[in-house]
């Protein structure tokens, strides 16, 4: 295990996104629940974009990371859990007007929002994530490191 995570610690240096490595008995199951909470992220886009501080839409968006996050990491999709997760507390400091960067967390959750059903599709060939999740993750632990979020 020490191994994997220093493998996707270089990975991430040299900018490329690992292939998780998804145990076979609940893979079909993750998918699915992945491509379903994809398609309830992308219609409570909308209402973001519409009204970006729509505490019902960024509770439901919280509310989906949060499950990628749970069900990622149980599966063995540790890249994609630990991006969510990070996804998953900035949408909750948005909920909580902790963001002094709303614009650019909102741009972000976005952002990670369309990359999700490419992740599933790579998930599913079994071929590395896309490699904008590198950047887009380098980017939350940026956003996550402001000082109002610590903690969080």
């Amino acid at each position: 295990m020490a191994m994997r995570s220093l493998w996707q610690r270089l990975a991430s240096l040299l900018g490329r996104a690992p292939r998780e490595r998804i145990d076979p008995d609940i893979r079909d199951v993750f998918i699915a629940e992945l491509d379903e909470l994809s398609m309830l992220l992308s219609n409570q886009r909308a209402a973001l974009r519409s009204t970006p501080v729509n505490p019902d839409a960024l509770r439901e968006v919280r509310r989906a990371f949060h499950t990628i996050k749970g069900s990622g990491l149980m599966a063995g999709a540790e890249v994609l859990g630990g991006f969510c997760a990070r996804v998953e507390k900035l949408t909750l400091a948005m909920v909580e007007k902790r963001s002094r960067t709303p614009a650019e967390t909102l741009k972000l959750i976005e952002a990670a929002i369309e990359l999700l059903p490419d992740c599933a599709r790579a998930i599913r060939a079994d071929r590395p994530l896309p490699r904008a999740i590198v950047g887009l993750d380098r980017q939350a632990r940026r956003l996550l490191g402001d000082a109002d979020l610590v903690g969080s």
